[in-house]
């Protein structure tokens, strides 16, 4: 009786490995991502797209900004989310900024966090034409969410590189001047992906111009692939049939 359970057992172990494996995405590193442009006005609404995209998924890290101190113009930060440094420089050089409202010679960035809190701080690009944000330090995660302001308003895009060394450009992309990208606009991205990212770059095509970052959240979202659910829910009714025939025979036995 104990050898037969526990080949029944390994049955369901291997045929759930089999349904896994099948069901995982393959190929894309990137799986989904959404991008809401708008503006200040917009802040209550891209906060409930947030609140429903977090919904269910585990937080593991974040970051705001407001536990650092004012840096105007440094090559490189650190944060609780991974390491910014400016690779590419702007008008303004080579460098980046943590800025509030009373430090900062830009006009249209602004904080996010804390409802829109006017003494509350950002990471800024410094019109850097290139910004890597490294993220390889962190650990295992397929989610993400930021917001920016003041969106390039020249052209850009955003790209990330993943553990393999592959590239990979996302659909989130800048418009020029004259777009729809107006001073101060307000954007929310959120992204999820099916293998391991090291890092992010932002780039720009002019010199000229930038954009605010701020409360950035990482973790994690791994439910059981649909295929997998109704995997468990067969193999369940066949344990089920198999003790109701063995609880038959033990009575016919008897």
């Amino acid at each position: 009786m104990a050898n037969r359970v526990s080949t029944f057992v390994a049955a369901i172990a291997v045929t759930l490995g089999a349904a896994l494996a099948t069901a995982s995405p393959a190929s894309a590193a990137l799986v989904s991502v959404t991008t809401l442009k708008g503006s200040a006005s917009d802040y209550s609404a891209f906060r409930a797209a947030e609140s429903a995209f977090w919904a269910g998924k585990t937080l593991t890290y974040s970051e705001d900004f407001e536990n650092h101190e004012i840096m105007e113009e440094v090559p490189a930060i650190d944060s609780a989310v991974g390491t910014f440094t400016s690779t590419l420089g702007g008008q303004r050089g080579q460098e980046i900024s943590i800025l509030d409202a009373a430090n900062t010679p830009f006009g249209g960035r602004y904080n996010v966090s804390n409802d829109l809190a006017g003494s509350g701080k950002w990471l800024d690009s410094n019109d850097s034409k290139e910004i890597v944000w490294d993220v390889s330090g962190l650990t295992a995660f397929d989610t993400i969410s930021f917001w920016m302001t003041d969106v390039l308003d020249v052209a850009g895009k955003l790209s990330f590189q993943t553990t393999t060394g592959a590239t990979y450009d996302t659909s989130i992309t800048f418009p020029g001047a004259g777009g729809s990208n107006r001073n101060g606009s307000l954007f929310f991205i959120s992204m999820s992906f099916d293998e391991a990212i090291t890092s992010f770059k932002w780039s720009a095509t002019a010199r000229n111009d930038g954009w605010g970052l701020d409360d950035i959240k990482i973790g994690s979202a791994v439910p059981l692939p649909a295929a997998v659910w109704f995997m468990l829910t067969a193999l369940g009714g066949l344990a089920g049939l198999r003790w109701m025939n063995q609880n038959r025979l033990a009575m016919a036995a008897a």
